[in-house]
């Protein structure tokens, strides 16, 4: 009697102790390998939780001592995982040197049960295997994720200038070989023609328009039944409108407009047929750069338009990351003169004219002496008289008669 006593004494014994310490296979449910997609220049997460899918504000926070450690599988299998980020239980945090400062915890607290890694910007050599082991209290969680990156370029980079051809590549880290990629315009889909042609993967558009900008999105279906897609924000530089010379002395605006700008972008004009001494890098400050130098914006002010203002002028656009593009505009102004003759041709003009002038003048000369002569008196001398007032006789003598008595007094 006394043996089956005691098979129900060690059942309910080991059932307690159970309840106090679960295995953290069967309860965290180790050994789910998940898949994440990303985009590359984009953020990524690499979900890693307490329980998966139950993680809220009605759960306890977790003890204070907790460490992670989010490894990364090497390519080959022969090849050891390296480390990515670690956090020890004092909250000392290290990172490895080549994802240093991309890398960093969902949950920096670490107390609310979120392990999770997260990846900003992501890099297309960023695809492999990670694998995270989170030790709090006496418990122990495994999560093993696989990135995947979606890589999408553009040739020549963004911003395109308005009418030039670009090109948009769309690829990705899956190994499966690649059956079929359909590109999106703002969501509509994309039919293949003249100005748009599809081919492994890239988009040719011959002549972008400003109507093209905006959000493209690429989807790949592979042989494996796998289908990826990833966006990509196109940006193009809009060329000035002005058509034809524009008037001496005018009040002149060109703006060089971007479009889907981020609020980071920098313009800047510059007078590329300047001389280096008197060369011009004027613009007013535009809504969104105000407060910066006057040389930046997107809009170039000349109060009078001269002659001095005739020549190319180039919009360059910058960002953090340098010089994204550029755009010229070629200006011209009424009555100036855009390219000088020859000087052998200039000195003929030069003679040329002078000659004429002269004979002008010489035969208006001879045409006023001719004139002149005709209209001469046949005596010559009759061109010096002056008419004189003879005095009367009477007048004489009185005249004499008043002088000789003057003398006489």
């Amino acid at each position: 009697m006394r043996p089956m006593s005691l098979v129900p004494l060690l059942t309910i014994t080991l059932l307690v102790f159970s309840a106090g310490h679960v295995l953290p296979a069967v309860a965290e449910g180790e050994g789910r390998e998940q898949k994440v997609w990303a985009t590359a220049g984009s953020p990524a997460v690499l979900p890693c939780h307490r329980s998966p899918g139950k993680v809220g504000k009605s759960w306890k926070q977790l003890p204070g001592k907790t460490s992670v450690l989010w490894k990364r599988h090497g390519g080959s299998a022969h090849q050891e995982p390296h480390m990515v980020l670690e956090v020890g239980y004092s909250g000392l945090c290290k990172t490895a040197l080549p994802m240093r400062p991309r890398v960093s915890l969902q949950d920096s607290a670490l107390r609310n049960g979120n392990f999770s890694l997260r990846i900003d910007p992501v890099r297309s050599e960023d695809a492999g295997l990670y694998e995270a082991q989170v030790v709090y209290g006496v418990e122990v969680r495994s999560c093993r994720v696989e990135l995947g990156v979606v890589t999408v370029t553009l040739s020549p980079p963004s911003p395109v200038v308005e009418n030039e051809p670009l090109v948009l590549s769309c690829n990705s880290s899956h190994r499966a070989s690649l059956v079929e990629t359909r590109w999106f315009h703002n969501g509509r889909l994309v039919p293949t023609s003249a100005t748009f042609c599809s081919l492994h993967g890239a988009l040719s558009i011959l002549q972008p328009a400003i109507s093209d900008a905006g959000s493209w999105g690429c989807q790949l279906r592979y042989s494996d039944n796998e289908i990826i897609s990833a966006t990509y924000n196109l940006q193009i530089l809009v060329t000035p409108s002005i058509q034809g010379p524009v008037s001496e002395g005018c009040h002149l605006l060109l703006i060089c407009s971007l479009t889907h700008p981020r609020g980071h972008e920098r313009f800047q004009w510059k007078h590329l047929d300047a001389a280096p001494a008197n060369s011009k890098l004027a613009v007013a400050t535009s809504q969104h750069q105000q407060g910066h130098a006057p040389h930046m914006g997107p809009t170039l002010e000349i109060l009078r338009v001269s002659q001095a203002d005739m020549g190319m002028w180039e919009c360059s656009v910058h960002g953090p990351e340098g010089r994204l593009g550029a755009v010229e505009y070629g200006l011209q102004v009424t009555g100036a003169q855009v390219s000088s003759p020859p000087t052998i041709f200039s000195g003929q003009v030069t003679f040329g004219l002078t000659l004429t002038l002269f004979l002008l003048l010489a035969v208006c000369i001879m045409a006023l002496a001719l004139q002149k002569r005709k209209r001469s008196p046949a005596f010559p001398a009759l061109e010096g008289m002056v008419a004189v007032m003879v005095p009367r006789k009477k007048e004489v003598e009185e005249n004499q008669k008043e002088k000789i008595q003057q003398t006489e007094c």
